[in-house]
């Protein structure tokens, strides 16, 4: 059971009132059914507003630029282009957007490619849901 306190709700599963806006999420992702998955699961455990989903590289930047999010979570192996150089143009393009890698690979030489690509964080898939939320 998920505690769901450590999620900014209460213990009876209200929102906390706040007049802070809800972060705005963009998910990059090459799989829908895991990308939709992990949008559902944001969206009930954190307060966040997932605004769009991307499946490659390029859809990533345009849906950046169209929806102007305050985090991008990415993943590295992308159709056509990778992750790290869709992290490089959205930060070049856009330096207020942060990106952070959700990725299978724990390959030393992917995290420091992200980290000099932009990325201000790098988290493995294999994370679970609370550690997720409280990188965000």
């Amino acid at each position: 059971m998920i505690d769901q306190r450590a999620f900014g709700r209460s213990e009876d599963g209200e929102e906390p009132t706040s007049q802070q806006s809800s972060p705005r999420l963009l998910l990059v992702d090459d799989h829908p059914s895991y990308a939709q998955g992990l949008a559902t699961l944001l969206k009930a455990l954190g307060n966040l507003e997932v605004v769009a989903i991307a499946h490659d590289a390029e859809d990533a930047v345009s849906q950046t630029e169209e929806y102007g999010p305050d985090l991008v979570l990415m993943d590295i192996r992308l159709p056509e282009r990778s992750g790290i150089e869709a992290t490089r143009k959205i930060r070049a393009l856009f330096p207020h957007v942060k990106v952070v890698i959700l990725s299978a690979s724990a390959e030393p030489s992917d995290v420091q490619d992200a980290m000099k690509a932009g990325a201000c964080g790098y988290l493995l898939k294999q994370s679970d849901a609370g550690r997720l939320v409280a990188a965000i």
